[in-house]
């Protein structure tokens, strides 16, 4: 898994993607080209699901426990982030027999995009409840996170394969 998160890593300093050639500003005024493997990708967007998983699961915790919009800024602002950065990790040519993408990520991706625009905008509104310390929305606008996900989910992710049976 640590490999996984250093792919990750790299290639969130290389957001911009555009195919895996990944093109990443140096400064305003010049751009280098990446070559990034499929599998690198793959392992550096699946590790990314897993990190916004498991930060979904303690912001949940912490509005559950009832804790104050002051504990939960961090944990927001992270997931707020990842959420801008999501569509960058599906560039054309990234599909793999390795993931759980669909190929209605490439071949409607005008659909994928907006999708990932839907849990960007959820992302920000969250950041903004927090901001405003409200528990009630703080509580509606985490709901709306979790159902751009599922949203998202249902039409461009394929099922876990099933779990063996335990004896």
């Amino acid at each position: 898994m640590h490999k996984a998160i250093q792919r990750f890593a790299i290639i969130l300093a290389c957001v911009s993607v555009g195919g895996v050639p990944v093109t990443a500003a140096k400064s305003a005024k010049s751009a280098a080209s990446v070559k990034v493997a499929v599998a690198d990708m793959v392992a550096a967007r699946q590790a990314a699901m897993l990190m916004s998983a498991a930060n979904l699961g303690s912001i949940k915790a912490l509005i559950d426990s009832g804790a104050g919009a002051d504990k939960l800024g961090f944990p927001v602002a992270g997931l707020a982030s990842w959420a801008s950065a999501l569509t960058g990790l599906f560039p054309k040519g990234s599909a793999s027999s390795n993931s759980r993408a669909l190929p209605a990520v490439w071949s409607d991706w005008v659909g994928f995009a907006a999708e990932g625009q839907k849990y960007s905008d959820a992302a920000k509104g969250l950041q903004a409840a927090v901001k405003g310390g409200d528990k009630a929305a703080i509580s509606a606008a985490f709901d709306g996170v979790r159902g751009s996900c599922k949203s998202c989910h249902d039409k461009y992710q394929a099922p876990p394969p099933a779990m063996p049976a335990v004896k």
